[in-house]
Order: C-alpha cells, then sequence, then structure tokens
C-alpha cells in the first residue's frame, strides 16, 4: 500500500495542471509553425521531449507529498524476554485471584499477599488489563479494567476488609477459567493463596482443566500451612508453577515479579496463537525513484535544449 507523508502537497497538481494545459497547447502550435516554415519534422523525439517537460514539474510535486510503500510484516515472539520487548502490542489480560479466607487473615499472611499483588502490578504494561478478585468458597470481583485506571489503594482496603469463610481453589480457577474463556485478548490467572484448601473438589483437578483450555496459572503460595504444602506439592508434582515469596524483600521481590508476569505473558500468547507481533514496515523507495526520474528528465531536457 503507497501512502503519502505529505498529502497536501499534492493539492499542488490541480493549479500545476491547469497552468500547464495552455502551455502544451501553445507548444504544439509552435511545433507546426517551425514544421511548415522551416520544414523541421515533429517526430517522436520531439514529442517525448515536450512531455517530459511538461512532466517534470508533475514529478517534482508527487515527489515531495512522499510517497511511501507501507507492508506489515510478522515478527514471531520465541522466548519471555521478546514478549516483553514487544508487550505494548501485545496486552495480556490478568486474572488475580487473591485468597481472603479465614486462615489468610492470620499472622503476617495478608501482608505477604498484598505486598506480591503490588510488585505484579507493578510489573505489568500499560496497555495489559487486569481482573482482580477475591475468594474463599466463593468468588467476589472486586476490579477489571485497565492498569492506569486501577485504584491500589482501594482494592488492598477491600482485600483487607473482606472475610470469606471456606477456601475453594476449584470454584476460584472455574471462575477465572470463564473470565479468560470470554476475554478477547490472551488470558493468565495468578493464584495468590495459602493452599489451604477445604472446600469443593480438588484444585489440582481445576487446574489441569484449565490448563486444557489453554490459559496459564501461576500460584503464589503464602505462608506454611499444612494443608498449603500438601495442596502445593501435588502442583508441582504435575507440572504447575509455585512460587513462594516469603523471606524476599521489596527489590527481589519485584525482579521475581517481573519475569514471572514476563513468563506469563509470553505462556499465554502461545496458547493463543499469539507467538508473533505485526510491525508496520516503511518503504521510502518510490519517493528515491521519483526523485532520480525528476532529476533524470531535467538534465534530458537541458541537453536537448541545447
Amino acid at each position: 500500500m503507497i501512502v503519502f507523508r505529505n498529502p497536501l502537497v499534492l493539492l499542488l497538481l490541480i493549479p500545476t495542471i491547469i497552468l500547464l494545459t495552455p502551455l502544451i497547447f501553445k507548444v504544439r502550435r509552435s511545433r507546426l509553425v517551425l514544421n511548415k516554415t522551416l520544414y523541421m519534422k515533429y517526430g517522436f523525439t520531439h514529442i517525448l521531449f515536450d512531455t517530459l517537460k511538461i512532466a517534470l514539474p508533475l514529478l517534482v510535486i508527487i515527489a515531495a507529498a512522499t510517497p511511501v510503500s507501507i507492508a506489515t510484516i510478522k515478527i514471531p515472539v520465541r522466548s519471555s524476554g521478546e514478549a516483553s520487548k514487544y508487550s505494548g502490542e501485545l496486552p495480556v489480560q490478568y486474572i488475580i485471584l487473591v485468597d481472603v479466607s479465614p486462615s489468610m487473615h492470620r499472622g503476617n499472611y495478608m501482608d505477604e499477599a498484598l505486598n506480591t499483588l503490588y510488585s505484579i502490578i507493578n510489573s505489568l504494561n500499560s496497555s495489559d488489563r487486569v481482573v482482580i478478585a477475591v475468594f474463599g468458597g466463593v468468588v467476589e470481583e472486586i476490579y477489571s479494567g485497565s492498569i492506569d485506571d486501577l485504584p491500589i489503594i482501594n482494592v488492598s482496603r477491600r482485600i483487607r476488609s473482606t472475610e470469606i469463610i471456606y477456601t475453594s481453589i476449584d470454584t476460584a480457577l472455574g471462575w477465572a477459567n470463564s473470565y479468560s474463556k470470554a476475554s478477547n485478548i490472551p488470558a493468565a490467572i495468578i493464584v495468590i493463596s495459602d493452599g489451604a484448601d477445604n472446600y469443593g473438589a480438588d484444585p489440582l483437578t481445576a487446574a489441569e482443566t484449565v490448563n486444557e483450555s489453554g490459559t496459564p496459572i501461576l500460584f503464589i503460595k503464602i505462608g506454611n500451612d499444612p494443608r498449603g504444602l500438601n495442596t502445593y506439592s501435588k502442583l508441582i508434582a504435575n507440572g504447575f508453577k509455585v512460587v513462594d515469596p516469603e523471606g524476599l524483600d521489596g527489590e527481589t521481590l519485584h525482579s521475581l515479579s517481573k519475569r514471572l508476569v514476563s513468563e506469563l505473558r509470553y505462556n499465554a500468547y502461545v496458547a493463543h496463537g499469539k507467538s508473533y507481533i505485526e510491525v508496520k514496515s516503511e518503504d521510502y523507495t518510490p519517493t528515491i525513484i521519483l526523485i532520480i526520474a525528476a532529476i533524470t528528465v531535467l538534465i534530458a531536457v537541458r541537453i536537448e535544449g541545447r
């Protein structure tokens, strides 16, 4: 596709053509007069050079409008590092599930969960979307939208003030999977929980169901509840990613979060057949050709004029 970088310049074509029209007839009459009086044959060469003289200003105007050939090329994304590089062009919807069951409100579990949540959010790209929900035996959505519009203080207060009895990771994953399927962009699920599952079906079965649908899952293990250790041991044994942020300082946690988010982004792209980025390529060859043509015509008519 050819586009013009300075399209307004093309408006000069109209007055130029209007001015050139009488000149064309004048040149033709002059040639015919010379042909009759001096017996000069008005042949193909004369017609060619007269045409070139008239075409020269038109070529200059079109070249000044800077025609550019635009083509779309696909660049494959082969690693999580490349996924981060092109993340602005390929947004992801991150569905973050925060456990607010009674066991999560003991000790410093909630502080650890929120610090991890903040670090993950700060690792996302401004073009990404985020869904934050709390869960226990049921799931409650508290935010859905862009990263830039996320009211993090209000979200934090809502998470701290909410306590839902029981813990059902199965219910949370089922809810998130439905959300993921309805998303028009690749999605990834992040579960922040102590893993003390005591309600609903087996979390492993639910995780496998989500995995079969193609949505990547990341589990963030909070605390050391014995029930959670059993849950996460089963998940790890079956190939699911489980990360324990306990004891990490702020800088290390942020570095870890960036890497985990990048991995999720890449896996989401691959799962949804988006493991490439479409980039528009600009080729100024048409402009260069017109400039060369105009210079060539100018030289030709100057030589002919001598």
